[in-house]
């Protein structure tokens, strides 16, 4: 099992990911580039104003910097709260309104992990018309959109252009839960789905365009193989 990611190393991806150079980093968050080469190289450690300033700068999801803080040895600043709060009343309100603007078509709410949240009227009809009446919920537990569209008893046989979206679908749903800095070794039963050997997918990549990456990869061994004729004796 590998080690988690540096801080070094993990400031080293977004701001690659970013598009943004070493002098241009340090000039935005009002530091030095020598200082940014030291905290990348792990020669220095930062403080904890100066995890918060860098991440602001690279516009670092809210979870990330937790992340960033972690690594660098502080305790992360940012709650996570589950969506029933009461001080998420606001959102709960605004997701309805948008759900129930979208009537007569569906509309779908998922998290970051693309777990069903709640659905709209429009939605409900549309399953059931596909697949039928969905079992009971303490049967079902948690719906994940990105299986029910790779599952082959899902919603997979009503997808016309199964070829396109089958293996973006399936790298979303295996990446973008854990996309982090570093070598991914990536596995998932779900690529089975892809293949018609189904032989599961085994891929090592690098965080920086993993997604188009796996993608095409996944896209390319998707195809039925072609067999070579055999030489003639």
């Amino acid at each position: 099992m590998q080690p988690p990611p540096r801080f070094g190393s993990r400031l080293r991806w977004w701001r690659v990911h970013r598009g943004r150079s070493q002098l241009d980093l340090a000039g935005a968050a009002g530091t030095t580039q020598r200082y940014v080469s030291f905290l990348e190289s792990g020669r220095t450690q930062p403080s904890r104003e100066m995890v918060l300033r860098l991440a602001a700068t690279l516009d670092v999801p809210l979870r990330q910097q937790n992340a960033l803080l972690l690594a660098a040895g502080f305790a992360p600043v940012w709650r996570e709260s589950d969506l029933a709060a009461p001080e998420l009343a606001t959102i709960n309100h605004a997701l309805d309104h948008m759900l129930a603007q979208q009537e007569p078509f569906p509309a779908i709410v998922v998290d970051r992990r693309w777990n069903v949240l709640r659905v709209n009227a429009g939605a409900g009809r549309l399953m059931a018309f596909l697949t039928g009446p969905s079992p009971a919920p303490a049967a079902t537990g948690t719906v994940n959109i990105a299986e029910g569209l790779l599952a082959p008893d899902g919603l997979r046989p009503f997808l016309v252009n199964w070829q396109d979206i089958g293996p973006c679908t399936c790298s979303l749903r295996i990446i973008a839960p854990h996309r982090k800095p570093g070598t991914m070794p990536l596995y998932h039963p779900m690529v089975k789905g892809l293949y018609h050997d189904s032989t599961p997918l085994l891929l090592s990549a690098r965080a920086v365009g993993t997604s188009v990456a796996l993608c095409d990869a996944a896209r390319r061994l998707a195809q039925p193989r072609r067999r070579v004729p055999a030489a003639a004796s």
